[in-house]
């Protein structure tokens, strides 16, 4: 029987190596991600033309936080395969808490950072027409016809300083990074495996409600700085970089590394180290000697996701058993 055309595609690309698989789902996650982001405040931008030549100010606040759920939940639901990570910070984190190797950490990165360029440009090529009436062909990153912050994200306001942008960038990244554990851990709530996207979505949106006003939230050194890059080669110019005397750009690179470490780390010491270990690792890990005479009901855990490949209906048993009662 002849195969049909999907099979021999699968056939003649299938990826067995777990590096390359994961460097795709994240290249394409990121890259669906960045270009519904973007995509999604370029409209909002686009939409404060008024018929007279004036500009609004201002974007739609629901607008921008329930677009931005929408496009980070659509870029989880199409990176399965990896664990669907699409942000660096996030990346260094999970490496920093031993999910990741460093080597694993880097195809990650090196993959969000491209996916995140190439959205750039494709958002470019789409709504370049739109972008020339806009702005004239006068490409500006500040002013009333600024359309740089379509790409990456600029502080609201001179009146910021640098420490309120640098604290503003941690702290949304932090909180970020540990509810995201507290939506995967399989000892918490058990959220469902096909579920944890639209848990995702949510938890963006509430960030962007609430923490979106100083710099935009930007909390994903992929998604900020290579759409920066490229509004730099595309006739931006330097300013892109040099805005705030070049005190900006590295803000929410460096901010939103340390924030996701900051979160994975505080989740461990108010949550993670708290829960009960089972016997078989007490036994395996610290050497105890218990009495299994006294534990009789078989528990079962379902295999953790989190970071990508296996089957999400299969159990695993664990071997331990859990007190009658408990």
């Amino acid at each position: 029987m002849t195969s049909s055309w999907r099979q021999t595609l699968r056939n003649a690309i299938h990826q067995r190596n777990d590096y390359l698989r994961c460097f795709l789902s994240e290249f394409a996650g990121t890259f669906i991600l960045v270009l519904l982001l973007d995509s999604m405040v370029a409209s909002a931008t686009f939409s404060q033309m008024m018929p007279n030549g004036d500009r609004k100010h201002g974007h739609d606040q629901v607008h921008v936080a329930l677009g931005a759920a929408l496009a980070v939940m659509m870029g989880v639901f199409a990176a399965a395969p990896s664990g669907a990570n699409l942000n660096p910070a996030v990346s260094v984190a999970f490496m920093f808490l031993g999910e990741l190797s460093p080597l694993k950490t880097m195809v990650y990165m090196l993959a969000q950072y491209l996916g995140a360029f190439v959205a750039s440009a494709t958002i470019f090529v789409v709504f370049r027409d739109t972008l020339d009436l806009y702005d004239g062909g006068n490409r500006t990153v500040t002013g009333a016809s600024a359309t740089a912050g379509i790409w990456a994200t600029y502080p609201s306001g001179e009146h910021l300083s640098i420490t309120t942008l640098f604290l503003d960038q941690i702290l949304s990244t932090f909180i970020l990074m540990f509810i995201l554990l507290a939506i995967v851990d399989p000892k918490g709530w058990k959220v469902p495996k096909n579920q944890v996207p639209l848990y995702v979505g949510a938890l963006i949106a509430s960030i962007v409600f609430s923490l979106g006003y100083t710099t935009g939230a930007a909390m994903n050194p992929a998604r900020d700085l290579m759409p920066r890059l490229f509004t730099l080669m595309a006739g931006w110019g330097t300013e892109t970089f040099s805005i705030r005397e070049y005190r900006w750009f590295f803000i929410p690179v460096i901010g939103s590394h340390l924030g996701a470490i900051f979160g994975a780390m505080f989740y461990q010491v108010f949550v993670g180290a708290h829960w009960e270990e089972d016997t078989a690792l007490l036994v395996k890990h610290r050497n105890l000697e218990v009495d299994t005479t006294e534990f009789r009901t078989p528990v079962t855990t379902r295999v953790s996701e989190r970071f990508g490949g296996g089957n999400s209906n299969e159990k695993v048993p664990l071997h331990s058993y859990e007190r009658d009662g408990a």
